[in-house]
Order: structure tokens, then C-alpha cells, then sequence
């Protein structure tokens, strides 16, 4: 290690910074946009009613799934996200797995009041700036997995070194010296990162947990094997899905809907359902209803 410990993480520190540098700016500046996903997109679709409405989660919910049993009365999932705040102003509607279709699915957003398809034109808005941060568009979505990833895993080494090489970092973060070229562009330099460091930290090590089925697949197959269905029992197991028996093909009627949302709102409050997805198939021997319900919880 020539030139000792320090000198050698000063290297690792400038090079890991600069090779990766520009695709990090893009990844933050299009994550930056996505908190204004929701804004971005009213810009974007001037179609969509600005005004809030005061109809209720029950009534919206009940207009979503009406407009699900005409739209799609056979798929294979429903999800249904009635109005709950900022991020969510409309109900929107997703199904997926329409019979005899192939996994064809579809999406709507609806009007609050009259629970009509709301025309708008067709674009990406705020989402599709959000999805750039970690997608990187218009590459297959697991190679821009590995080169997130990769760009990710090269900034924490260069926040890590970065705080080794600078052994009196929270003094320098105190010292300006103007008009000095270089020095002052250091002194610059210390000074956000220091501001910003626990963000910086946080915020990376945060996007490879995300991904860390991803990156860290081997361990997984380790323990439950390499296939598909290996992979399926891990996350059946993990997440505690529950088990789906196989459909006997005898229709049975779905559970009140209508009575699982009163006592859902019971329970966690008015205006706290944050999504509804539901599962339709056939009676089987485990489940004597058709349909299986699950409720997302407003943060």
C-alpha cells in the first residue's frame, strides 16, 4: 500500500467519485423530480380536474369497483387506490389477468365524483422521471438494476473513503478560505458533504437494500435453489404470502365488499385505506369464497 492507508483511499475516494460522477447526478437529479410526481403530472395532464372533491373513501371506493365489473369482470386482479391525499387526488383503477387473454391488464383513473374515466393524454409525467432515477429508461430493467447498482455501490466507498481522508473533517467543515483556487473549491467541497452526509449515506445505502434480491441473489439460492419456484417459496416464506389452493372450477360468491370497508375504517379510521387489491378465482377446497382481500394502510 504505497504511500500508506490514507494516501491509497484518497485514490479510491477521487476515482470512484469522478468514473461514476455524471450517471449519480442524473440518478439524484431524477429522484429529486420524483417527489413532484404527483404536481408534475397535473402539469403534464392540464385534462385532469384540479379541484379536490369531498366525496368520501366508501363512495369513491364503491364507484372503483363498479367501474372494475364493467371494465374487467374476469380478470384475474383487481387493485383499486381510492383518493388519500396529495400522491393519490383521483381513485385509480389497475387489473390484470383478464381469462382467455394472456396477462393482459389495464389502468384508469377516475373522476371523484361521477366515477367516469377521466381523458387525458397519454404521457409519463412525474412518474416516468422517477422511474429514470433507477430504471435509466429505455434499458432492459435488469441491466439498469446492476448499473444503479454498481454506480450506488461506488459511491458509498467513495462517502466512506471520502470521511477516512479527511481525518478533521468536522473542523474543516468550519474553515472557508476565499480567493485561494484550489483550496477554496476543497473547502467548498468539505463543507457540503459534511452538511450532507448523513442524507448521503442514508440515501445510498438505502437503494441497495432495495434492490437486495437483486444484487444478492446467490444467497437466496444458496439455501432454497436456483429456479423460479425455489425463488417463489423463499418470498412465500419471507413476506408470508398466503397459500392459494388450486381453483376447483365452481363459481361461489364474493364477500361483502361494502362490510369489509365499514370495518377496515372501524379499525384504522376514516380516510386511512391506501389501496385495496383483490384477487379473484374459483372456490377451492381451502377458501369457500371466490375472491381474496388485501388493504394497504395510509402512512
Amino acid at each position: 500500500m504505497e504511500g500508506g492507508f490514507r494516501k491509497s483511499m484518497a485514490w479510491l475516494h477521487t476515482w470512484s467519485g469522478l468514473v461514476v460522477g455524471w450517471v449519480l447526478f442524473f440518478m439524484f437529479l431524477t429522484g429529486t423530480f420524483g417527489y413532484f410526481d404527483t404536481e408534475i403530472d397535473r402539469w403534464m395532464r392540464p385534462e385532469v380536474p384540479l379541484e379536490r372533491t369531498s366525496v368520501s373513501q366508501q363512495a369513491a371506493i364503491e364507484l372503483g369497483i363498479g367501474r372494475l365489473q364493467e371494465v374487467a369482470p374476469d380478470a384475474a386482479q383487481w387493485t383499486l387506490y381510492p383518493p388519500s391525499g396529495r400522491d393519490v387526488p383521483n381513485i385509480n383503477l389497475y387489473w390484470s389477468g383478464v381469462p382467455g387473454l394472456g396477462p393482459q391488464s389495464g389502468s384508469e383513473v377516475l373522476d371523484n365524483e361521477t366515477g367516469k374515466p377521466i381523458d387525458a393524454r397519454d404521457t409519463g409525467g412525474g412518474q416516468a422521471l422517477y422511474q429514470l432515477h433507477y430504471l435509466l429508461r429505455y434499458l432492459p430493467s435488469t441491466l439498469a438494476y446492476w448499473i444503479v447498482g454498481a454506480c450506488s455501490m461506488l459511491m458509498l466507498t467513495a462517502i466512506v473513503t471520502g470521511v477516512v481522508v479527511h481525518k478533521r473533517i468536522f473542523r474543516d467543515f468550519f474553515t472557508f478560505r476565499p480567493s485561494r483556487g484550489r483550496r477554496s473549491w476543497l473547502d467548498f467541497h468539505n463543507m457540503l458533504a459534511v452538511l450532507a452526509l448523513p442524507f448521503h449515506l442514508m440515501i445510498t445505502y438505502s437503494g441497495l437494500v432495495f434492490f437486495a434480491f437483486t444484487y444478492m441473489a446467490l444467497v437466496v439460492s444458496a439455501t432454497y435453489g436456483s429456479e423460479a419456484a425455489d425463488r417463489s417459496r423463499f418470498f412465500d416464506e419471507a413476506f408470508r404470502n398466503p397459500e392459494v389452493g388450486e381453483a376447483s372450477g365452481v363459481r361461489a360468491p364474493a364477500a361483502p365488499l361494502v362490510r369489509i370497508v365499514a370495518e377496515t375504517e372501524a379499525l384504522w379510521g376514516d380516510g386511512q385505506i391506501r389501496a385495496i387489491q383483490i384477487r379473484r378465482r374459483e372456490r377451492s377446497a381451502s377458501r369457500a369464497h371466490r375472491s381474496s382481500y388485501w388493504f394497504g394502510r395510509r402512512q
